[in-house]
């Protein structure tokens, strides 16, 4: 029964960050991704307060490369252009970490994730409103079901959802405690 806790723990997880940075169910995979690649950062009880990350590869995780998921960021785009006089970077949404590559992912308004490790983030802002605000007239071949987040029929129960608040909020006290005790 401990792998359908944590499968429901991942679940909840991953709709509170979708719900924080206001993005549609359709990025439901990314959240997920993002939730786990936490998890596997965060001690467990499973290990006796071991980090997954620490028992597979014998090694401390970079805590400093953790930002906040559906916020705003400025990727570096040189690599990806071919023209010397293309604009070298703008804003995109983030959307988690890349797993075959040490770089973040992020969503541009043109429909095309870029990976990369030279990014800006601008944490307090979460621009897919902003980004995206031609999507609420018509639909797009690259984004043909999205729709803004409070349109879609959650039913959580007042209890439950402030219990996954609770447990959002417990999971940003974790990150803050490792990420300070490994300063």
């Amino acid at each position: 029964m401990l792998w359908l806790r944590e499968n429901t723990d991942t679940v909840d997880l991953g709709l509170t960050l979708l719900h924080h940075a206001s993005l549609p169910l359709q990025f439901w995979d990314y959240a997920f991704t993002t939730v786990v690649y936490l998890i596997n950062r965060l001690p467990t009880t499973t290990l006796k307060f071991v980090v997954p990350f620490v028992a597979l590869f014998n090694k401390e995780p970079d805590y400093h490369f953790l930002k906040t998921f559906g916020c705003a960021c400025f990727p570096l785009l040189r690599p990806y252009h071919t023209h010397k006089l293309n604009f070298r970077s703008q804003e995109c949404l983030f959307l988690g970490y890349s797993s075959s590559h040490k770089g973040y992912k992020c969503l541009s308004p043109s429909g095309r994730i870029y990976i990369s490790k030279d990014v800006l983030f601008n944490e307090l802002k979460f621009s897919y409103f902003d980004l995206f605000h031609f999507l609420k007239t018509f639909r797009c071949a690259c984004f043909p079901l999205l729709r803004p987040y409070h349109t879609h029929k959650l039913n959580f129960r007042s209890q439950e959802f402030s219990g996954l608040l609770f447990f959002s909020q417990r999971l940003q006290v974790l990150v803050t405690f490792w990420k300070d005790l490994h300063l």
